[in-house]
């Protein structure tokens, strides 16, 4: 049997939203609340860098690094001292990630959201780390598949969609970004 790949449908998704509109309107209201409190801080960055490492600890496990929040925090406490630990690399992983956060924030005040964009921050994230040699800043050029380690594709986890849809898909993806991320707002 062939395994099958995950293909999502063309965006917008027809969902009815209705049932949580109240849910995303006091989970907005607990936002807003937060980021009064953060601005009242001395240092507020001090709390979005604790989010965005954690964002980056979590976000960076899929490609199997095992470092966690406390040992990033620690390596980062020390600094340029003793940078040679078994984890460097999962360290550089995870700053990457944070580094992709950065710029995002830098190019998204420039510009929109564009398919350009994404692959200048694919670059970044895998600059000088495992899958540097993946063509950083380009979409995958053949199909890939998430299953424990020595796994077949027929034993996989997940298949994510062929290499021939990805830049359709991303297409999809940045248009409705683009014209439809506003209508969520008027449902509020």
């Amino acid at each position: 049997m062939e395994p099958t790949s995950f293909i999502p449908p063309n965006l917008p998704p027809q969902l009815d939203l209705s049932s949580i509109l109240k849910l995303v309107a006091d989970t907005r209201d607990a936002l807003a609340r937060y980021d009064e409190s953060i601005k009242r801080l001395p240092n507020p960055m001090l709390i979005r860098r604790s989010f965005e490492t954690k964002e980056a600890v979590l976000s960076s496990r899929i490609e199997g690094t095992q470092a966690s929040l406390r040992e990033v925090f620690e390596y980062d406490a020390r600094a340029m001292q003793d940078r040679t630990t078994e984890k460097r690399k999962d360290y550089e992983e995870i700053y990457n990630y944070r580094q992709a956060m950065n710029e995002e924030r830098r190019l998204l005040a420039e510009s929109n959201i564009s398919i350009d964009m994404i692959c200048e921050l694919h670059a970044v994230l895998l600059n000088s780390v495992r899958g540097k040699d993946k063509q950083p800043g380009n979409f995958r050029q053949n199909q890939v598949y998430i299953g424990y380690p020595g796994a077949t594709i027929e034993e996989a986890v997940y298949i994510p969609p062929p290499h021939t849809e990805v830049n359709r898909l991303m297409e999809n993806l940045i248009y409705y970004l683009q014209t439809n991320y506003r209508e969520c707002d008027k449902l509020i």
